[in-house]
């Protein structure tokens, strides 16, 4: 290294050779060892797995989602065909679940706690054109990890 580039500046020079050749030695020292990267393993087959997971049916998640009394009002109310008891129930739900804020905005409306409303989550695994979603995410490390894999078989 250190005779490249003497001939590279014409043996002028001198501590500056020395610079680069010690600056490249520590480089490489530092980055020698190999990194650690079983905590982005786990993770990314935790992605897997919810990748893989069946989405539930409509019927699962209405039911896991809104508390069973708030089911029973809007039943009620659609079998007695009272359109606007409907509406003025499921819209505060509605607007929680796909905009709004989730807690406290709707009190005993829910069965589960949750931080996030639709949107939120979209973006969150999703993305959009500012923001690479964990989707996203998951598809470079496996795109990356295949590539790694050729290079050292």
């Amino acid at each position: 290294m250190k005779d490249i580039l003497n001939d590279y500046f014409n043996g002028e020079q001198i501590s500056l050779t020395k610079q680069i050749v010690k600056s490249i030695e520590t480089r490489h020292e530092r980055h020698d060892n190999k990194i650690n990267l079983n905590n982005i393993h786990s993770a990314m087959n935790e992605l897997e797995n919810v990748f893989a997971t069946p989405l539930p049916t409509v019927e699962e998640s209405v039911t896991m989602v809104i508390s069973k009394n708030q089911l029973e009002t809007m039943i009620t109310y659609l079998n007695e065909c009272k359109v606007h008891g409907f509406m003025f129930t499921i819209a505060p739900i509605l607007r929680t679940l796909t905009s709004g804020k989730y807690s406290n905005s709707v009190p005993n409306f829910f069965n589960l706690p949750c931080e996030y409303n639709l949107e939120q989550l979209k973006l969150y695994i999703e993305g959009n054109e500012n923001v690479e979603g964990l989707r996203g995410l998951y598809e470079q490390y496996k795109a990356t990890k295949e590539e790694l894999d050729k290079l050292y078989k």
